[in-house]
């Protein structure tokens, strides 16, 4: 990497000024015979890559795409976890819904039951009296 200091308008050591007269080179060795070199490109020469960064310039665009796409890809993996657990959830309510309207046949099944047994012990009740009466008047007459 190259550094230069402004206040000793000069490079901050010899290493650094090596870079920069290479990289000036390489500048006008382009210019003088007609090809067209960016100066990342240079820089990238010179001083060598690091994967998605260019010294001196901070990250690339392709390591903001690489970037941006594995941010939508974990956004595509979060909304498909998120449709599977909605699907999970419908069926789970679907599954309580048919829960409760067996219970809701099933108590009113019994309340039938219970009104049909009120039914039959009135009747048993109402026999149960006439035969008392019958008795007792019979009972009663003997005497």
């Amino acid at each position: 990497m190259t550094h230069f200091c402004r206040k000793k308008n000069a490079m901050v050591d010899e290493t650094s000024a090596e870079k920069l007269s290479k990289m000036k080179d390489l500048q006008l060795q382009a210019q003088s015979s007609g090809v067209n070199r960016t100066e990342e490109d240079i820089c990238i020469e010179v001083t060598g890559r690091i994967t998605g960064y260019v010294r001196g310039r901070g990250p690339s665009k392709a390591s903001l795409i690489t970037q941006k796409l594995a941010e939508i890809e974990e956004f595509k993996k979060r909304a498909e976890q998120a449709e599977k657990r909605s699907v999970e959830l419908e069926v789970q309510v679907q599954s309580q819904q048919q829960l409760m309207q067996r219970l809701e046949n099933q108590q009113a099944e019994m309340q039938n039951q219970q009104l049909e047994m009120q039914e039959l012990l009135k009747a048993l009740r109402a026999e149960l009296q006439s035969k008392n009466q019958g008795n007792g008047n019979a009972f009663g007459s003997n005497s």
